[in-house]
């Protein structure tokens, strides 16, 4: 399969992760193949939209056969960047921090943390030594980062991510309740919890 990234667009690059993890749960069961139809049983999705992310991919079913799960997982993969290491840094360590800092999954799939940062400098059990976070900037100046996952009190948020941008973070995994105004080539992700459970009590709220 030749793969295409040109025509790629933002709603089937977030689609993406989620045929990732059900592509390794059917390798895990020794499943060979898998068909547009069954796709879209698994993923809520319809089999006309997983058929047309997959052929932008480049990936093409054989017919009356489906999909080869182990060649369309390395196409996604290699699209998600899934077989490269990214440098990581997380910024804030409330209890949020630490426990992504703890996440074993994030070395496994390639999200090497290679150092935190806080107001209150500190040794935690298990992790490396949190720096002071008036040390960002040299650090930076020193290291090449490419995602900061910035968990930092809401107050500083927009100060750090200026600071981060700057200094050639090109991605912020955004876990605080502000917006970002971060320069054009530089990617933000919201995190929000509260986004998400507000979200949660408006559907909840429509059906009362």
């Amino acid at each position: 399969m030749e793969l295409t990234t040109k025509n790629i667009t933002m709603p089937i690059l977030r689609r993406l992760p989620k045929y990732r993890r059900i592509l390794i749960d059917l390798i895990n069961e020794c499943r060979n193949k898998i068909s547009s139809k069954e796709l879209a049983q698994l993923t809520g999705l319809t089999s006309s939209q997983i058929r047309y992310d997959f052929n932008v991919l480049g990936a093409s079913g054989y017919q009356g056969y489906g999909y080869k799960v182990e060649e369309l997982l390395k196409v996604i993969e290699e699209v998600l960047g899934s077989n490269l290491n990214h440098s990581c840094i997380v910024v804030g360590m409330d209890n949020r921090g630490i426990t992504l800092a703890q996440d074993k999954q994030l070395s496994k799939n390639g999200f090497i943390v290679k150092a935190l940062f806080d107001n209150y400098p500190r040794r935690l059990e298990g992790l490396p030594k949190v720096r002071n976070i008036k040390d960002l900037e040299n650090y930076l100046r020193e290291n090449s980062i490419d995602i900061a996952i910035l968990t930092a009190e809401d107050k500083q948020a927009s100060e750090l991510a200026n600071l981060l941008a700057q200094s050639g973070v090109k991605a912020i995994l955004n876990f605080t309740n502000r917006d970002l105004d971060v320069p054009d080539g530089v990617f933000v992700e919201n995190a929000s919890a509260m986004d998400k459970l507000y979200f949660l009590a408006s559907l909840l709220t429509e059906k009362t």
